[in-house]
């Protein structure tokens, strides 16, 4: 029997930057973002593609991929990485770094949403680069120094 809860679902492309380790924007995997992948699964067929330009080429892109970043959800993606077989240490590590950003004393700064934003970012982006070349980093641990370089 179908559980009482159905896991809602990301755009495709999503789960699929997912499975190969590619950053993700958190928004994907709001209500919202989910809400969107199903509403244009039925509006538009899978082989609709736009045109996007890279360095000095034109490609096509599903137009299912061209979204707009407006909120975060972190156990969504959480729930997500683990179906996508990653391995559990970097899920945990990833469950753990959101769970230090939302206890970080930088919510009693002014502007601390943007801050934490901000540096969510830019070390989750790093990490996936870091990953792609084999030099992985503990993404749990805070660096408060680079914290207070963005906040500056």
């Amino acid at each position: 029997m179908v559980s009482d809860f159905v896991l809602p679902r990301p755009l495709q492309f999503t789960i699929g930057k997912l499975k190969s380790f590619s950053f993700t924007e958190l928004w994907y995997f709001t209500e919202e973002g989910c809400s969107e992948a199903q509403e244009s699964s039925r509006t538009l067929p899978d082989d609709a593609y736009g045109i996007m330009q890279v360095n000095d080429l034109v490609a096509l892109k599903p137009v299912t991929a061209f979204k707009a970043l407006k909120n975060i959800s972190k156990n969504m993606m959480l729930q997500y990485m683990e179906l996508c077989n990653w391995p559990l240490k970097y899920v945990e590590s990833f469950a753990k770094f959101y769970f230090h950003l939302e206890l970080n004393p930088m919510h009693l700064r002014p502007n601390w949403e943007r801050v934490l934003l901000a540096y969510q970012s830019k070390v989750q982006h790093q990490w996936h680069d870091n990953i792609a070349q084999g030099q992985g980093f503990n993404i749990a641990q805070i660096n408060q120094r680079l914290l207070t370089t963005v906040a500056k």
